[in-house]
């Protein structure tokens, strides 16, 4: 598995950005942690992201509304994979978070498996399908 990935993790409850930052950096990847909306656009901003994971539901901003901020901002959002992070599963949520360009879901809580496939589908597949 490639390493130095750089990762935004979104997430407002410290017990899972404890355990996530844990497993991604045990894949070797970087990871900076946003608790708030706010944040986590500032740190889009400022930074380049492999990959972006994503609690759809944080106290001062949905992760939907963060993606059409990011949408906003920066073209390479678009590049951008986002991998949102819930515990809600219903097919409109879903629909509705693919339509804004999430890539992937991951139910909560987050496991070591559950992360090396998003790592795998998302971040690797389009790392090697750039063209040489």
């Amino acid at each position: 598995m490639p390493r130095n990935v750089k990762i935004l993790l979104i997430e407002d409850e410290e017990i899972a950005q404890i355990v996530a930052r844990k497993i991604l950096e045990d894949f070797g990847c970087m990871v900076d942690v946003a608790t708030t909306g706010a944040e986590a656009l500032r740190l889009f901003e400022q930074n380049s992201y492999d990959l972006i994971l994503m609690d759809l539901y944080i106290f001062d901003m949905d992760g939907f509304n963060i993606a059409k901020s990011f949408r906003r901002m920066k073209k390479r959002f678009k590049k951008t994979p986002i991998v949102a992070l819930t515990a809600h599963t219903a097919d409109g949520i879903r629909n509705r978070a693919k339509k804004l360009g999430f890539k992937d879901f991951i139910n909560k809580p987050l496991t070591k498996e559950s992360c090396e496939t998003a790592l795998n589908y998302v971040v690797f597949e389009e790392i090697s399908s750039v063209p040489s």
